[in-house]
């Protein structure tokens, strides 16, 4: 059987111990740390500030918008139905610049004398040795290499601001003195100047307008003089007159030969009607209806003389007979009437046939000389379109004359201030401050003290941290040691929980100059660090555990991630050193019960991660060897050191499962037959396997055990 020999020495001292309690423990024992630096800080920021020379800032505002009213606005955009183009955000950006502008500073530093102002010319006042030293290591300008002129502007700019107000045409502009009126009248001196600016860009550029309209006028009126002439000369030479609604003659005559003959047709056509229509009343017996058509008062009175005779008649018929002298009188009375009635109405139909003929003949005669005009005027169309295009140059030099004339008198009428407005207009003067800007008393203290509390506060936690989170060379290192004896029979392996007193000893720790042990845990150790990340290796022996705790402590403090899993047959790993027995562990995660994080558990006195066995006995480890291979897996892409512990007769049995999971086997205490073990791990796949053999491990804790 074999003896354990534990000693109970300090924990690492890691930053992860480290609570808030003892972060606030340490601070109020350095108070004094914190509090003076702070005191100072906060005092020194008061003296500024009553030392320092106060600035006032004051601020002017200017809205852009269209001020001319109906009456001053041009006539071409008078006379538009929508408003001139909205002013959007270039435009105002473009306002921010002229009022930055070199040439409005200039402007109003001549104004105000600033140029002979020490605060806006440092060499008026001698430069100070602080801004000397500057100058000399080119962080800015030297004063005395500009001239005069840049120094002001340059201080000018540096205390002039001005930016647009969000959301609106507004832009305020903002000035910085030394003495509060001078800021007032600063900052309205910009704004008045960028007024007058305005309002001069537009009269300079009505100014403008008038001359080239001027010298634009004059030449038109020139070019339409010789075009009129062109039109007049052209007309003469080519006989192409013109007459009223400037028509040419030819076209008037044109005109006049086809109402003529549309009337002589007409007048034909009527007389033929007149001379027909007799005819057929008077074959019809129709004697009334000629007189009424005709009109004659001969034929009217003959007819009246007809309606008489014949009343008279058929009044006496009803008493006398057709052979009475009366009747007979009266009869022969009618037919002279009738025959001198119808002799006149031939007459009109002869009249009325002659007018026809003399109708068609005018007509004839007119279209004759119709169809000669029409050749006269055909062989002058080419002329009239020359004329046509000479007219309307003419006329389109005119127009443009005539507009051009309009546009100077309006021109003219612009140039005076009143009636070109500047597109902006003053809303808000400056006013001397009553507060300075800078610096600001009361704020500027607070700040300091509390930027100085709590930046001492976080240089003495931030110590208190480091200290807790180093590990000097002398550190002490929890550390166990195991004494080898003669293999015992497995089932009655010690537990170090339950061990007598008696049966522990002290062995000196590891890194503290101590015996050939620690050598031992510390090359296996440096061993291991230089593996690749997530590198796998099984201690298997009968007592693995203690030598497996003290290469994993070694590890952590390498700033290594170190994970333990405690494969031994019913957890006697070195979770039994930790306390951990009983956790959920290996078990747990194969039946399903527990996730990956559940059976991860701190080593309390380590760095270390450790996976305990779980419920011991619930199933052999030869029958979790899937899951064991499983978890190797997951955890090897999490730690850099993956330590399985294991008994020899287990790895033995679950060699060819776990062969592609493991990297190294280490073999402690190795048993007679430990040559077969080795054989079935080269037939498994396990190609690195290293022995540390009991005689090995024995010298050299025996002279630890005689020194102790």
């Amino acid at each position: 059987m074999s003896d354990q020999f534990q000693q109970p020495v300090d924990p690492l001292p890691t930053r992860d111990e480290v609570g808030v309690g003892d972060v606030a423990r340490g601070l109020w024992a350095r108070k004094l740390w914190i509090l003076v630096p702070t005191l100072l800080v906060a005092g020194a920021a008061a003296a500024w500030v009553k030392g320092a020379t106060p600035i006032f800032k004051s601020e002017a505002r200017v809205i852009v918008e269209r001020t001319e009213t109906p009456f001053t606005r041009p006539e071409a955009e008078r006379n538009q139905v929508a408003e001139r183009q909205a002013i959007d955000e270039q435009t105002i950006a473009s306002q921010v610049q002229l009022l930055m502008s070199r040439d409005l500073a200039r402007g109003v530093i001549r104004d105000l004398k600033l140029e002979e102002n020490p605060e806006f010319d440092p060499v008026l006042a001698g430069v100070s040795l602080p801004r000397r030293l500057l100058a000399l290591t080119g962080l800015t300008a030297n004063p005395s290499g500009q001239t005069a002129e840049e120094r002001v502007l340059d201080s000018f700019f540096r205390k002039l601001v001005a930016y647009p107000i969000d959301g609106s045409r507004v832009i305020a502009v903002e000035f910085q003195s030394q003495d509060r009126v001078l800021a007032a009248d600063v900052a309205n001196a910009v704004i008045d100047r960028y007024i007058e600016t305005l309002a001069g860009s537009k009269q300079e550029a009505t100014r403008e307008a008038g001359r080239w309209l001027s010298g634009e006028i004059e030449e038109l009126r020139r070019k339409v003089a010789d075009a009129e002439g062109k039109v007049e000369a052209f007309r003469s030479q080519a006989n192409l007159f013109s007459g009223p609604n400037n028509t040419t003659l030819n076209a008037q005559r044109l005109g006049e030969y086809n109402t003529q003959i549309t009337l002589a047709r007409t007048e034909q056509t009527q007389a033929e009607a007149r001379a027909n229509a007799i005819r057929e009343l008077l074959k019809n017996g129709g004697i009334v209806e000629v007189s009424a058509t005709l009109n004659s008062d001969l034929l009217r009175r003959l007819s009246e003389q007809l309606s008489t005779l014949r009343a008279q008649r058929a009044e006496i018929a009803q008493t006398l007979l057709d052979r009475h002298p009366r009747v007979r009188e009266l009869s022969a009375q009618i037919n002279e009437v009738d025959a001198q009635f119808r002799a006149e109405a031939m007459r009109l139909v002869r009249a009325a046939e002659n007018d026809a003929t003399l109708a068609a003949k005018r007509a004839d005669e007119i279209a004759a000389d119709l169809e000669k005009l029409k050749g006269e005027t055909s062989q002058s169309s080419d002329q009239e379109v020359e004329l046509r295009a000479l007219e309307r140059e003419a006329r389109a030099s005119r127009d443009l004359l005539e507009a051009y004339l309009g546009k100077y008198r309006e021109t003219l009428a612009r140039e005076s201030s009143a009636a070109a407005p500047p597109d902006a207009r003053i809303i808000s003067r400056a006013t001397p401050p009553s507060e300075p800007f800078f610096p600001k008393g009361v704020p500027t203290v607070l700040i300091a003290f509390l930027g100085s509390f709590f930046v001492s506060t976080g240089i003495v936690a931030a110590s208190i941290l480091h200290r807790a989170g180093s590990t000097p060379p002398s550190a002490p290192v929890m550390v166990t040691r195991v004494a080898i004896a003669p293999p015992a029979a497995p089932s009655a392996p010690a537990r170090a929980p339950t061990m007598p007193a008696q049966q522990s000893q002290m062995v000196t720790p590891l890194g503290d100059g101590g015996p050939a042990p620690a050598h031992v845990v510390k090359d296996l150790a440096s061993r291991l660090a230089a593996t690749p990340s997530g590198y796998r290796i099984a201690f298997a022996g009968a007592l693995p555990h203690a030598l497996t705790l003290d290469v994993a402590r070694a590890l952590t403090v390498m700033g290594k991630r170190v994970v333990i899993v405690d494969a031994t047959d019913r957890g006697l790993g070195a979770t039994a050193l930790t306390g951990l027995e009983g956790q959920q562990g290996l078990h747990d995660f194969a039946a399903g019960k527990a996730r990956l994080p559940d059976i991860l558990h701190r080593d309390p006195h380590s760095r270390v991660h450790l996976v305990p066995l779980g419920r011991p006995g619930a199933a052999p480890i030869t029958a979790m060897a899937d899951k064991l291979t499983a978890l190797l897996s997951m955890v090897a892409s999490v730690y850099d050191q993956v330590i399985v512990e294991l008994r020899a007769d287990d790895l033995s049995m679950i060699a060819a499962p776990l062969a592609g999971s493991l990297d190294q086997v280490l073999l402690i205490d190795e048993e007679p037959d430990g040559g077969a073990l080795r054989a079935a791990l080269a037939a498994a796949g396990v190609a690195k396997v290293e022995s540390l053999a009991p005689t090995a491990l024995r010298s050299s804790l025996e002279p630890a055990l005689s020194a102790a």
